[in-house]
């Protein structure tokens, strides 16, 4: 049996600028980035605030941090990227705070993706067209 401990062995934000930065500096970034929400072909894609590669021993997932709003027109808990991939959510992240709870939390929510996301681009929609 592997007993590999679980680790994240990427991380990434659009939004960092330090690396002491925390997840509510980077979605207050994100809230006044005008490029974080963009229009393409008649679709709305909403910029990822946040991606980690997430390593167990059952395989590698992609975590995400991405506005809810993508999901108002997702199908079947697919995204789609602006490159025209397709990812299937496999989950939502659930944490616990011992502060009050941020307002990133319910605004953009971590989403796993198995291993086929790893190539995901810098936005998503839900929308199909």
């Amino acid at each position: 049996m592997n007993n590999q401990i679980p680790q994240i062995t990427q991380y990434y934000s659009p939004y960092e600028q330090s690396e002491n930065d925390t997840m509510d500096e980077w979605y207050e970034r994100y809230k006044l980035d005008p490029a974080g929400i963009i229009d393409l072909d008649g679709r709305v894609f909403y910029r990822i605030i946040s991606k980690a590669i997430y390593t167990t021993a059952k395989g590698t997932q992609l975590l995400c941090h991405v506005d809810r709003r993508v999901w108002d027109h997702a199908r079947d808990h697919t995204l789609i990227d602006e490159n025209g991939k397709r990812f299937k959510c496999s989950t939502i992240v659930h944490m616990c705070f011992r502060r009050e709870i941020p307002e990133w939390y319910y605004e953009a929510p971590e989403y796993v993706f198995d291993s086929d996301g790893i190539e995901i681009g810098e936005y998503l929609t839900g929308e199909v067209i």
